[in-house]
């Protein structure tokens, strides 16, 4: 697989793009969470079980386990970074008289 990778570009983004992002990773969340915990299962099993399996010196078991785990930290930064907009969108959505009630720092 080839990838190419640019310096990204810093651009602020609005409220109405933010929460529009955050809309479509809600509506996708579940799917895509499941799917990254299964790929995350599977690097766990290739790292530990192939890769580690069929080194032959011990500068190759560390390597592919580096490499494994740097694959997996990958993924976790992406689900971690979905997981906290599905949940931003999901807050948003809450009628406001629905959050002030549930939040105990309101009747302070």
């Amino acid at each position: 697989m080839k990838i190419e990778l640019q310096i990204p570009e810093v651009k602020e983004i609005d409220e109405q793009e933010r929460k529009a992002h955050n809309a479509a990773i809600f509506a996708v969340f579940p799917r895509i969470e499941a799917e990254i915990k299964s790929k995350m299962y599977e690097q766990l099993v290739n790292t530990y079980s192939e890769n580690v399996a069929v080194a032959k010196t011990r500068e190759e078991i560390v390597l592919a386990t580096v490499r494994g785990n740097g694959i997996m930290e990958g993924m976790a930064l992406l689900l971690e970074k979905w997981q906290a907009d599905a949940k931003a969108h999901e807050a948003e959505a809450q009628p406001k008289e629905v959050f002030e009630k549930s939040n105990p720092l309101s009747e302070i």
